[in-house]
């Protein structure tokens, strides 16, 4: 199955409703686009519908922003952070007309499911998009998050279309790190979710016992190598939402509790990153992957809403920046440590950094399979100026330097 297939499965093809033109900022997307380049896949996903039109007002996004000062009470960082994440869900509501399901996706659906709003809609949804269900790590960890909210939420038909699309539908598992993690945070967690059963009733072919196995010894293999010599995909603009997404779900829902705790840990890790790269919340210096519009405007870019939401010292992106979504539905789990949100926050004078991260997988040409990555960025209170070393550091996306 090629991309441009894969992109009809996921949602390009609007199963009998006409969307219309979705606008993410910059970027116009519309039903009729046949062939795609992955990225815009989950901008499609996220997009079904609930995006696409007559949305009420986005208040951090549309209104006048001056800096906030650094709150130093731990209720009033906590209270700031939920009063956020209360906007998200908020506005996601108010989008969505009663009855119109082409309104509806799996972030806004993970909301409603929550906290117990149009479920007759959200249960004939599930109905819908289990009909003719997608594939790969895009589609998957939606529908788990979905899974895992509904279990007391929907209706027991939707459970079960749910649970045989795990059955019937074989899922891509990708071909770069953040598609791996999303791929195997989803299958150990409804392996989890559905435990003791036979092989038959996977796509796998294996037993939950042995999804079970294979993801976590999977999961465990990139926590390892993460923190030991780097990620691939470091200090990424846009792909920190398909590592923050996964770990949250990890830190939220996994049985096994050391799982959970290095899921949250894995968070703390990404955050502490984030923080120390930003300048009022943009992400500044070199990254591993990024794009050709945030290269340009570094505010508008997915990392951003990360900083509002966690930190509270930059506005959020058009849409929340559409992955935001996915995160916003689960985050009243976690809390961003007091000393990560000082970095992002309450920095002073000038700053040299020096950091590590490695390459991509160098299949050939090539005496080692990943070169260590080395960064040095220079940071002041009104600018930042950084690069990578030189040679080849990344085969896509690669922003090498920054000022």
């Amino acid at each position: 199955m090629g991309w441009g297939e894969l992109a009809l499965r996921v949602g390009l093809a609007d199963h009998g409703t006409s969307l219309g033109p979705v606008n993410f900022g910059a970027r116009e997307l519309h039903p009729s686009v046949m062939l795609v380049p992955p990225r815009l896949l989950l901008l499609r996903l996220v997009a079904l519908g609930g995006l696409s039109a007559g949305l009420a007002a986005q208040p951090s996004f549309e209104l006048p922003w001056s800096p906030p000062e650094t709150l130093r009470h731990e209720d009033e960082r906590r209270g700031a952070y939920r009063a956020r994440l209360a906007e998200v869900f908020d506005w996601r509501f108010s989008a969505y007309e009663p009855g119109n399901l082409a309104g509806l996706d799996m972030a806004n659906m993970s909301m409603m499911l929550q906290r117990g709003r149009h479920l007759e809609d959200v249960n004939a949804k599930v109905m819908e998009l289990m009909a003719e269900p997608g594939t790969g790590p895009f589609w998957m960890f939606p529908v788990t998050i979905l899974a895992y909210c509904g279990r007391d939420a929907l209706a027991p038909e939707a459970r079960a279309a749910i649970r045989e699309m795990w059955r019937t539908t074989r899922q891509l598992r990708g071909d770069t790190e953040n598609h791996w993690v999303m791929y195997y945070t989803s299958l150990y967690l409804m392996a989890e979710l559905y435990p003791d059963e036979p092989g038959e009733t996977w796509y796998t072919g294996l037993s939950s016992t042995e999804n079970l196995a294979e993801a976590r010894g999977w999961l465990l293999d990139w926590m390892d190598l993460t923190t030991t010599i780097g990620q691939g995909e470091a200090n990424a603009t846009h792909y920190i939402g398909e590592y923050a997404i996964p770990m949250l779900m990890l830190a939220t829902w996994a049985d096994d509790r050391g799982l959970r705790q290095r899921g949250r840990m894995m968070l703390d890790w990404l955050f502490a990153e984030l923080a120390t790269v930003t300048l009022e919340g943009m992400t500044r210096g070199p990254n591993s992957r990024t794009d050709d519009t945030s290269v340009v405007e570094r505010w508008n870019a997915l990392s951003s809403f990360f900083s509002w939401l966690l930190f509270g010292n930059t506005p959020p992106p058009r849409h929340y920046g559409g992955w935001g979504n996915y995160f916003a539905a689960l985050a009243h789990n976690y809390d961003v440590p007091e000393v990560i949100y000082r970095i992002a926050t309450d920095r002073r004078g000038d700053i040299l950094q020096r950091d590590r991260a490695r390459t991509r997988r160098m299949w050939r040409y090539s005496d080692v399979l990943s070169r260590v990555l080395y960064k040095t960025q220079y940071l002041r209170d009104d600018y930042a100026v950084g690069s990578y070393h030189g040679g080849i550091v990344g085969s896509i996306q690669g922003h090498v330097w920054d000022v």
